[in-house]
């Protein structure tokens, strides 16, 4: 799709380098759209995945100590914690829809856009003699091809981002120091703790 598009917007330049310089005008905010929204896309792919853990932690600590939470009364408080990190996903989720909605109602009509452009453009070259229709023609079965080659590349981007802000979880454990070992080896004997200094002091 990338190569596509070089392709395309050389063959335009070539053909008429008005309309392309128009038409690169245009392009460059459809652009713009794509990288923000990708940035949006990776930090609410990162809460998303933030508020998933809680919620199941929240599950998992209730399955863990429903003997205690019996014993002491504490289902009512459990539900409603859990019910309140289920509104907060669910307020997320509905921000990721309104934000992705806006996002492809606005770029399918821009794209739409620029091929009403190009049309429009070409039209008014082709009546100043600039360009000829056949050089219109062609011009406009390579914005055709080169719109689609922009549209399956910001889709890449935006899921590029999605996985990135999923994956942030991934990349800080595999980034994480390894603690240090309780065990004397040669690459550690200077972070040892030794057993005379260990203390313990547990008091209710």
């Amino acid at each position: 799709s990338f190569v596509q598009l070089v392709f395309g917007v050389c063959y335009l330049t070539v053909t008429s380098w008005r309309l392309s310089l128009i038409l690169l005008g245009v392009w460059a905010v459809l652009f713009y759209v794509y990288a923000v929204y990708g940035r949006f896309a990776r930090h609410s792919s990162l809460l998303r995945q933030d508020k998933l853990a809680v919620l199941n932690g929240v599950a998992t600590e209730a399955l863990g100590n429903v003997r205690t939470l019996r014993a002491f009364s504490g289902e009512e408080a459990m539900m409603n914690r859990y019910e309140q990190e289920s509104y907060n996903l669910i307020f997320l989720e509905h921000q990721r829809g309104a934000a992705y909605g806006l996002y492809a109602t606005f770029y399918n009509g821009l794209t739409e856009g620029i091929k009403a452009v190009a049309l429009g453009t070409g039209g008014v070259l082709v009546s100043r003699g600039a360009i000829s229709p056949e050089q219109l023609t062609a011009s406009m079965l390579y914005v055709d091809n080169v719109v689609g080659s922009s549209l399956a590349v910001g889709g890449q981007y935006r899921q590029l981002m999605q996985a990135i802000g999923s994956s942030r979880k991934v990349f800080e454990y595999a980034e994480m120091p390894p603690s240090p070992s309780m065990v004397a080896t040669a690459a550690t004997a200077l972070q040892v703790v030794p057993a005379e200094d260990l203390r313990g002091a547990v008091s209710f």
